[in-house]
């Protein structure tokens, strides 16, 4: 509580050097991050948002710099270079992760996908020091991911975003002489893509030490894709299928489950699918049921093509049909 009225006194002024950037007070209450203009000793916050004001957003945007702040001094300890975040930022927000003697702390600048900037921070002493650790962070997280990448998949290292747990607060853990830090890997806007989750430990001086990367949850790849076709000769359908990993104890098996649904075209009634791989040569056994009550199985094999073709069996096991599906899109 006393930290969130400090910051709020500190807002509620809002003129002066800088303005501090919200959640991102240390332990003791000690430092905060903050934001300012470079080369302007006195800025009014509030006024940079008025319709009326006179120095425009395209304006200061450029210069915008951030700070660890001293709240007792009321002063700028370490400018943070490489952060620029400010009050209003489109997508935009800051992450401090504190030790808990409140003189180290990871200061990440958030985009829409991932963070924009990463510096780890040390304060007090003669050790007093701000280090970029952005390439550290999404290089040595991308190669790792891109090693245990599956090689039938198309390479697609440049579209992976690294960015922080998605547990609603993340935590970092500070060692005597590095951090670890939680990250989640995936492939926004991409239906047939990876995720993955894990930490990461960066020591404090990159030149001696290398970072390391463990994985605590396999890559998960996932893609949803529709096929059509029918089942017999005259029977038209169209199915719609999301692949994804089997996973165990956070592991990622060589399995593939299915789930998903199909509907015959005179009637649009969706008849739910589950299934799994029977072999890796692309056999599957797909379960169909409606309202939970088993109607049927699809016992197919993919082509490699975009095909799927195998047969439907009754829930008794006495009729089959045959089915024929070719892929029509995929996200």
């Amino acid at each position: 509580m006393i930290s969130i009225l400090l910051t709020l006194s500190m807002l509620a002024s809002s003129s002066g050097r800088y303005e501090l950037l919200p959640d991102t007070t240390s332990p003791d209450k000690h430092y905060a991050v903050a934001w300012g203009i470079k080369g302007r000793k006195s800025v009014d916050f509030d006024a940079l948002w008025k319709d009326d004001v006179k120095v425009k957003p395209e304006e200061w945007i450029g210069n915008v710099e951030n700070y660890i702040v001293d709240l007792r001094s009321k002063s700028v300890v370490l400018n943070l270079k490489g952060c620029a975040d400010f009050r209003g930022r489109n997508h935009g927000s800051t992450n401090a992760f504190w030790s808990a003697d409140s003189h180290r702390v990871v200061v990440s600048m958030n985009g829409k996908w991932q963070p924009e900037a990463i510096v780890l921070a040390t304060l007090g002493g003669s050790d007093q020091k701000i280090v970029n650790i952005s390439d550290t962070f999404f290089g040595t997280i991308r190669s790792r991911i891109m090693a245990d990448f599956d090689r039938r998949k198309e390479n697609r290292e440049k579209t992976i975003a690294v960015a922080f747990s998605q547990s609603e607060h993340p935590t970092a853990s500070f060692g005597p002489n590095s951090v670890t830090l939680p990250f989640y890997a995936y492939q926004p806007k991409i239906g047939d893509g990876w995720q993955c989750s894990g930490t990461i430990t960066i020591p404090d001086r990159l030149k001696s030490a290398r970072a390391k990367v463990k994985i605590s949850s396999r890559l998960h790849w996932y893609r949803e894709t529709t096929y059509k076709g029918f089942l017999d000769p005259n029977l038209q359908i169209e199915m719609t299928l999301k692949e994804q990993p089997e996973v165990k104890d956070g592991i990622a098996t060589q399995q593939t489950l299915y789930s998903g649904s199909y509907f015959y075209i005179k009637d649009h009634q969706p008849i739910t699918l589950k299934g799994i791989t029977k072999d890796d040569d692309g056999t599957m056994l797909l379960n169909e049921s409606v309202n939970g009550k088993p109607t049927g199985k699809f016992d197919g094999k993919l082509d490699g093509h975009g095909g799927l073709s195998g047969k439907w069996i009754s829930p008794d096991g006495k009729r089959t049909r045959g089915f024929l599906l070719k892929e029509v899109s995929h996200r």
